[in-house]
């Protein structure tokens, strides 16, 4: 309601939301009081629920910008040697032996301290 409130100056909305959250849910033909939360099918959850966790979006993208450096992660020097030998190589067979070790090397530098990225995903699923 904090939240809200920093947004929406009408009493009586917030007062409308106030009594949406508090008002319980039935189970067969028994009335349960909510403690916590959103009654469940409520249509103000997902409402709700986007303009809670727009804080913690902006919090992150803040974050990632002073996290994130480098404009690319540098390339693995063993995997570079493999694509030139896999380059020259004279006979199929010892193209095909380079190219299996080719998979199971990682292109990137694991090891790059110049090199960061923070990945934020959220996901709602109704």
């Amino acid at each position: 309601m904090e939240i809200l409130g920093t947004r929406i100056y009408d009493q009586r909305f917030l007062e409308l939301i106030r009594k949406a959250l508090n008002a319980g849910y039935m189970e067969f033909t028994k009335y349960h009081h909510s403690v916590v939360g959103t009654p469940q099918g409520s249509i103000i959850s997902p409402i709700l629920s986007n303009i809670y966790l727009d804080q913690l979006d902006k919090f992150i993208e803040k974050l990632m910008g002073d996290f994130n450096t480098g404009k690319a992660p540098t390339r693995n020097p063993a995997y570079q040697r493999l694509q030139y030998q896999k380059r020259i190589a004279k006979s199929l067979e010892e193209k095909r032996r380079i190219h299996k070790s080719l998979l199971q090397t990682p292109s990137k530098s694991n090891i790059d301290s110049n090199f960061k990225r923070l990945v934020y995903v959220r996901y709602a699923d109704d």
